[in-house]
């Protein structure tokens, strides 16, 4: 095989293999971004799955909040049906605005020294104990209070409230603003939270009373200026206090261990505002899963979401690896197609290709032997070939003499790789022995050249 056949050979198969990296180049360029879409939407499933599960969550602690405020909210309307009842109490806010004055000196103006008839606090408490000693009442109720003429003027337990005794609450600004809308809208109104000097916060659910006998017009209170109940004046207020951290433990809430909440109210007091009430689970809310609630005549808004977020951790960091990775992968498969285009030829097809000159050269079949491998072209000295002349000169230089042999590529390829100790068929081997230790041609009688294909004779 002379240098330009190999060459051509060996430019074929690396043709064959620049396309076929290529190929696996361009599908490997396609697969990035199916990789990172791919990792991307299996992340959209987890996150709707995660979303879907914290709703579901939020409902159900939803309706055990509701629940639980509703129950914790009885005691004002219970202690607002023995106010109804017992004459006792009918004619407290005329007592109470007769018997109050401001304390005076360096306390505020909307705190009063106050007093109610020993008999009416007696039963009072009879009657609060009663309330509080309930069993399906929930711990968060701390304590509740009666406020005629809306001055606190009995708190049941007393211990740790003393100075709460005698707030005009229409006079405190902090506390007018939920006693008009409470008045306003004769119905309870939730007022806080308030956080307490222990550091945990309550609210005060503040239910209207109205009688047409004893109170206040309602007519003359600044700000609201109307009659609100036709016939009835303002009789005062029964107010429950709830330790809201209790409240959020006894639904649940609290338990969630997983999830950050945050519990908001629109502000009865300022529409459309909505009002923070509390939250926890250490860490910020920023996509909730909402659920709103229809507690205590409010509407609540409850949201839940995982500390780690609904979106998994693992998405991004996945679909930018699997898209980097697969560039990689394009990119070694470019460069290597580019280096093997430039090749001037594959380092197994030029070993192979030397060996069979090497083996050609000491079985004395080359070309110059008078043996052509495959499409091996003639050496320029078989223009000597023909005529007298052409005779003459081979006679005297022994160079060339013989006729012309078609060699199969095959054949001698097997044996080289035999030499080289790779796979090799050994039938091609077997055919290759038996021509060497065939008979060599004869020299045709004539003058002319002649070509007998051994090889063919062989298969």
């Amino acid at each position: 095989m002379s240098p330009e056949d190999g060459k051509e050979k060996g430019k074929c198969r690396r043709l064959r293999k620049v396309s076929s990296t290529l190929l696996l180049a361009i599908f490997f360029i396609g697969l990035a971004p199916a990789s990172y879409f791919f990792v991307e939407y299996m992340g959209d499933i987890e996150e709707s799955g995660s979303k879907t599960t914290a709703r579901t969550k939020a409902k159900t602690m939803g309706s055990s909040f509701t629940a639980a405020l509703a129950n914790s909210l009885t005691p004002a309307y219970s202690l607002a049906t023995v106010v109804q009842q017992f004459p006792e109490f009918q004619s407290l806010p005329e007592y109470v605005l007769a018997h109050s004055f401001p304390k005076g000196g360096n306390n505020p103006s909307y705190l009063l020294n106050v007093s109610i008839p020993e008999a009416t606090m007696t039963m009072f408490n009879r009657i609060a104990v009663q309330i509080l000693s309930l069993p399906s009442l929930p711990r968060s109720v701390s304590n509740i209070q009666l406020s005629p003429a809306a001055i606190i003027s009995a708190i049941y337990p007393l211990q740790g409230n003393e100075a709460a005794i005698g707030l005009s609450l229409l006079s405190r600004p902090i506390e007018r603003i939920a006693v008009i809308n409470a008045i306003n809208t004769v119905q309870l109104v939730v007022a806080g939270p308030y956080k307490q000097l222990q550091g945990t916060f309550n609210i005060l659910g503040r239910l209207p009373l109205f009688s047409s006998t004893n109170g206040i017009n309602t007519t003359s209170i600044e700000g609201l200026g109307r009659e609100v109940v036709p016939g009835q004046k303002f009789w005062g207020l029964t107010t429950v206090t709830i330790n809201f951290n209790l409240l959020v433990v006894e639904c649940g809430l609290a338990n969630l261990s997983e999830y950050a909440y945050n519990l908001t109210r629109l502000d009865p007091t300022q529409p459309g505002v909505i009002v923070s009430v509390f939250s926890g689970g250490g860490c910020s809310i920023t996509d909730g899963a909402d659920v709103e609630l229809d507690a205590a005549g409010m509407t609540w808004t409850l949201s839940l979401q995982p500390c780690q977020g609904f979106r998994p951790a693992w998405v991004q960091p996945v679909a930018i690896a699997a898209a980097c990775f697969c560039s990689v992968v394009a990119l070694v498969l470019v460069v290597r197609a580019v280096i093997a285009a430039l090749a001037d030829e594959d380092p197994s097809e030029r070993r192979l290709r030397l060996e069979m000159e090497a083996l050609r050269r000491r079985l004395r079949i080359t070309s110059r032997d008078g043996f052509l491998l495959g499409q091996e072209r003639a050496q320029g000295w078989w223009w000597l070939r023909a005529g007298s002349v052409g005779s003459f000169v081979r006679r005297m230089s022994g160079y060339g003499s013989g006729p012309v042999v078609s060699l199969r590529r095959g054949y001698v390829e097997a044996a080289a790789k035999l030499s080289l100790w790779e796979d090799f068929d050994v039938h091609l081997v077997d055919a290759f022995s038996q021509f060497l230790q065939g008979d060599r041609p004869r020299r045709p009688s004539s003058s002319s050249s002649a070509s007998y294909d051994t090889a063919a004779a062989f298969e």
